[in-house]
């Protein structure tokens, strides 16, 4: 139900609902959304348990939502099938969601592809999520060495 509401912040497609034009404000048609979101691995590829660490989350982007999981575009191949996804909501609050790694396929330019179902809320601990957030604020900060691009 948590997966489904972030769903139907990113979409106008409610919009006939509330007009009264159909009966239910869900589909399950794929809506394509570009939503910046981070990864944490927790079982590797033979089902081993991985110990979450949030300061390594990896980046990536949202291209596909639907009511049960999330299709994502990332520069990386995955080594792991079930991960911890962090989503931001409109208030810029992070949800977080175990999801089952369900394909991945390679793309062109050196993308893959992510299709992950959402198998459950994840809540984290204060510690968990201060590391989280720490993670963010360094990886958003340009490494001293990069140069800055005016277009």
């Amino acid at each position: 139900m948590a997966f489904a509401r972030l769903v139907s912040q990113a979409s106008l497609e409610s919009m006939p609902y509330i007009g009264g034009l159909s009966e239910t404000r869900r589909n399950d048609k794929s809506q394509a959304t570009a939503i910046g979101v981070w990864m944490i691995p927790c079982k590797d590829t033979e089902g081993q348990t991985v110990q979450p660490d949030f300061t390594k989350a990896i980046p990536a982007v949202t291209f596909d939502l639907r009511r049960m999981g999330v299709g994502v575009l990332m520069r990386q191949h995955l080594n792991c099938n079930v991960f911890i996804v962090a989503i931001p909501d409109k208030e810029e609050t992070w949800r977080l969601f175990e999801c089952d790694v369900r394909h991945q396929s390679q793309r062109l330019g050196g993308w893959y592809q992510v299709g992950l179902q959402a198998q459950s809320i994840f809540e984290p601990t204060l510690t968990e999520m201060t590391l989280l957030r720490s993670h963010f604020t360094q990886a958003s900060t340009p490494a001293k060495s990069q140069k800055a691009y005016s277009w």
